[in-house]
């Protein structure tokens, strides 16, 4: 048996996302630079795309036309095969075991980067660049590979301290993703794309090497008992338990086994059922929070998986045009520039640790109060990128990345409180399904709009997404003034 060690997914989340992250980034100057220099816009080969054509307001729109509909077509060939690849290997993971659904997205991130590099190296029409993302897409990409490892934590440690470890998962993304944005950033400035594309290839290739190193989980196909505990029906007034079968068979899997996978996602958040793992063991400890899940479960999946889309849908993209606005007229960054950015915005997250104790240890904040904080933290933020005339405002916006860093994970962590440890591939197959949905309708709408509201003004899109996480903040508001009534109980919202 391979050595096991207990951080192996953050590691592999480390070096998958030094890749994912940079391999974006990348992407869209790459796509920048061969639209300006066939508008005549730059020079030829220039990474230096705020000259004195910038100032002309129709070149400017041409150019920033034309990147959007190319940064369209890959983003949507990538999330529409990531809707269906996401939401199938995280809901499969639960018969199949953790570790074999995780190397899907690492390898096809692998695949995609190596692709990439080719194109880049022989210049290749942008067209190749939709293919990439359709590989990239199929595996599952960032979304399968979070969530997958999200619910291998949530197989290993108790409820409570999910929060956490979710939080270091995330970390060891963002701080990977941040490393080598910021490397690569400078890379590209003195040496161009081809050097920094075959080194986020390589941490691609380091991230596959680690995965039989991860730790096993009781979910893989020969560990899983043949018949479920007991589970408490809502409906039943004296709260029972009643036996059930286990509806998963042992056949081979085929396209009846992943429908019934996305069937069973489904009726996570449509059923009163919460089925109940621990509730026949003897530590009552271990039982708790599944006595503890009354009325009001369902809606609480809902918000917290449509709170996780609105706030998807506009984090998503906003990506999609920030290096074009960061670029372009009047921020005028060079890639070293962009790169300390994006570097910057990911990094910060290693201080969320430090945050995170004070949270919890030092203000006694729930997770909720943190999701709350997270989500204003991004309208803060947001305006202020807006307003945005140079590196001055541009970063001090990017430093709300230390509070909001947090919301994502949280939203996770409260979902799969409200489900047995049986289900958590199943409550976070449908996350991933709206995150993709969100991922295919968010950028589409802003790679529109920000094209089309340049003449307005230049962060008007960024106003936008403020207004969305608004929503969120009002929504996760609802559910925190609910669990502080104790229309719902649990140790979290007490």
């Amino acid at each position: 048996m391979p050595w096991e060690f207990p951080y192996a997914v953050e590691a592999v989340t480390f070096f998958a996302c030094a890749c994912q992250f940079t391999f974006h980034t990348v992407q869209y100057q790459f796509i920048y630079q061969v639209v300006s220099e066939n508008l005549n816009f730059t020079k030829n080969q220039s990474v230096e795309y705020c000259s004195a054509n910038t100032t002309s307001r129709v070149d400017q729109q041409a150019v920033a036309n034309e990147v959007s509909r190319w940064t369209l077509y890959c983003t949507l060939s990538g999330y529409i095969t990531c809707f269906v690849g996401a939401t199938v290997l995280t809901s499969w993971s639960d018969k199949i075991g953790r570790k074999a659904a995780i190397a899907f997205p690492v390898v096809g991130t692998l695949v995609a980067a190596l692709m990439q590099c080719i194109i880049i190296a022989y210049r290749l029409p942008l067209f190749f660049l939709i293919i990439t993302h359709l590989v990239y897409g199929t595996s599952g990409s960032y979304s399968a590979l979070i969530n997958i490892g999200s619910a291998h934590l949530s197989d290993n440690i108790r409820p409570d301290e999910r929060g956490r470890r979710f939080t270091i998962l995330e970390v060891a993304a963002s701080v990977g993703g941040g490393l080598g944005q910021l490397g690569t950033g400078y890379w590209i400035e003195n040496s161009g794309f081809v050097p920094s594309s075959i080194f986020i290839a390589c941490c691609a290739a380091v991230s596959a090497s680690l995965i039989p190193f991860t730790m096993s989980t009781k979910n893989g196909t020969d560990e899983r008992p043949t018949t479920n505990p007991l589970f408490r029906d809502e409906s039943n007034d004296d709260g029972s338990y009643v036996e059930t079968a286990n509806a998963k068979d042992d056949s081979q899997m085929n396209i009846s086994i992943l429908l019934k996978q996305l069937v069973h996602s489904w009726n996570i958040y449509t059923t009163k059922r919460c089925v109940c793992e621990n509730c026949l063991e003897d530590d009552r400890d271990d039982a708790w929070p599944c006595q503890e899940i009354k009325k009001g479960r369902r809606w609480r999946l809902w918000s917290y998986a449509m709170s996780y889309t609105i706030y998807m849908f506009a984090t998503d993209g906003v990506s999609m045009f920030t290096t074009m606005f960061l670029v372009s007229y009047p921020v005028c960054f060079t890639p070293d520039l962009v790169g300390a950015q994006a570097g910057l915005a990911n990094g910060l997250i290693i201080g969320v640790p430090a945050l995170l104790w004070l949270y919890q240890g030092f203000f006694n904040f729930g997770g909720q109060a943190i999701i709350i904080l997270g989500a204003f933290a991004r309208i803060c933020s947001n305006t202020l990128m807006s307003m945005a005339t140079g590196p001055v405002l541009v970063f001090s916006a990017t430093s709300f990345a230390l509070v909001y860093n947090l919301t994502t994970s949280f939203i996770r962590s409260e979902a799969t409180k409200l489900v047995s440890v049986d289900d958590q591939g199943a409550v976070l197959a449908m996350v991933s399904a709206l995150e993709n949905l969100a991922g295919i309708f968010g950028p589409f709408v802003f790679l529109t709009l920000y094209p089309s509201t340049l003449q307005i003004f230049h962060g008007f899109s960024l106003i936008v997404a403020a207004m969305l996480y608004a929503i969120v903040v009002f929504m996760m508001t609802v559910v925190w003034m609910a669990n502080r009534r104790k229309v719902y109980t649990s140790e979290d919202g007490a």
